[in-house]
């Protein structure tokens, strides 16, 4: 498996599978636009090339880190599960657009520390903002410090059965709110991270209309030219604890 990874800025961090913080499964910057980690999808455990993956029903998934410090951890570092389906990728191209998720307090405040059982806003950006493209979501689902995810959004945009989030609003082409209903976490981890695809069309694309199983079939990429995978990272605390 190829990983690439675009930025609109000047990378000089680490790209590495989580777990394996080494040769060959890591990369680092060097200060292009572009950097390539290659994951051997492959290799038994027992072996130099092994670098952590998950298989399921034939595909074959890898937890990724970024990290914009070459040996710090920081709050901006971004994690990702990248899957690699057994019939092969769909080709998409990400150009030079980003889509940011940010976490705030039903006031519009972002936090990076959230309280187990509030509510919050998750919001998605699309940069730069053009008057032709237009931004969808689908596919969120959160994990922890470990392998286990829970799927909050599926294929079509809409919550899943767990109802832990809504769908995406779209105030603007190029935004969109969904509420947490109540902030949750994984045990014994505090640290929560949330991913999303972001699907990117020409025009007018379509939204889920998740109370509507007929609507509700029809796959929001079929309209895309584009998909970006974005992530979010944050801390939950109880309640009781001392912020």
């Amino acid at each position: 498996m190829y990983i690439f990874v675009v930025t609109l800025q000047p990378f000089h961090g680490i790209v590495h599978t989580r777990g394996h913080r080494r040769q060959p499964c890591l990369t680092y910057g060097t200060g292009s636009f572009n950097t390539t980690l290659k994951v051997s999808l492959l290799a038994d455990e027992s072996e130099e090339l092994y670098c952590g993956y998950n298989k399921f029903n034939g595909d074959r998934s890898v937890s990724v880190a970024v990290r914009p410090h070459k040996s710090l951890e920081l709050s901006d570092d971004k994690y990702y599960f990248m899957t690699c389906e057994q019939l092969g990728y769909k080709s998409v191209r990400g150009g030079t657009y980003s889509v940011s998720l940010k976490l705030s307090d039903l006031s519009g405040q972002r936090v990076s520390r959230a309280v187990h059982g509030n509510s919050y806003v998750l919001r998605a950006q699309l940069t730069p903002y053009d008057i032709i493209t237009t931004l969808r979501m689908k596919n969120c689902f959160s994990f922890g410090t470990d392998t286990e995810h829970v799927k909050l959004l599926d294929e079509y945009g809409c919550p899943t059965a767990a109802q832990l989030m809504s769908e995406f609003i779209y105030n603007t082409s190029h935004t969109a709110e969904a509420i947490v209903y109540e902030m949750f976490k994984f045990p014994d981890s505090h640290k929560l991270y949330i991913q999303c695809d972001a699907i990117l069309c020409r025009g007018g694309c379509r939204e889920p209309v998740c109370d509507s199983p007929n609507s509700k079939g029809q796959d929001l990429a079929t309209d895309s030219y584009s998909l970006i995978s974005s992530s979010t990272t944050v801390y939950v605390f109880e309640p009781s604890d001392d912020n």
